[in-house]
């Protein structure tokens, strides 16, 4: 979808709005001790610049080589970059201590793999945080979400929505 001249285009209608749609998560964010993140999804990099400047380290996983070749331009060097699918984490288990999935939930073919990769690699008391789009898109829902991480084993979850965003937050035991 976003391969070539696509991931190009993506970051340059995105990247100006980013910072303006990642402002919902203040809250979450600012309760967050440790700061080891994964992001799944990384795009072009743009969730990871916001989460960056406010002390969070960053790894992201993206399964777009053109993406994640955006994203190294923007990134420091010190981001880790990796190319892969949220379905098949390629980390050890216990790992981050934040799993966020920004924009990206809506992609998964398998939601429930997302969430239970999400959780083997987050360490107790680790945080996930769904962001995606609202109104939803068919496979992204709220409901798929939540009804996700109560399977897997989350708990405190939460969900509340804005005029184009959905987030759904939940803790590891």
């Amino acid at each position: 979808m976003y391969d070539g001249p696509g991931a190009l285009l993506f970051d340059f209608l995105v990247r100006p709005l980013g910072f303006l749609r990642f402002y919902p998560l203040e809250k979450e964010l600012r309760s967050i001790k440790n700061r080891k993140t994964l992001e799944v999804g990384i795009g072009t990099g743009i969730m990871a610049e916001y989460l960056i400047e406010r002390g969070f380290d960053v790894t992201g996983i993206d399964s777009n080589e053109q993406m994640l070749r955006i994203a190294r331009d923007h990134l420091s060097k010190k981001t880790v970059l990796v190319h892969g699918k949220g379905e098949d984490l390629p980390f050890d288990p216990l790992t981050f201590d934040l799993v966020i999935f920004s924009y990206s939930f809506h992609h998964a073919r398998t939601p429930i793999k997302f969430i239970k990769e999400a959780y083997r690699v987050l360490k107790k008391g680790g945080k996930v945080i769904i962001l995606d789009v609202y109104p939803p898109i068919v496979g992204s829902t709220p409901q798929t979400a939540m009804e996700g991480l109560a399977i897997t084993g989350f708990i405190n979850i939460s969900f509340r929505r804005d005029f184009t965003s959905f987030i759904v937050t939940g803790k590891k035991l």
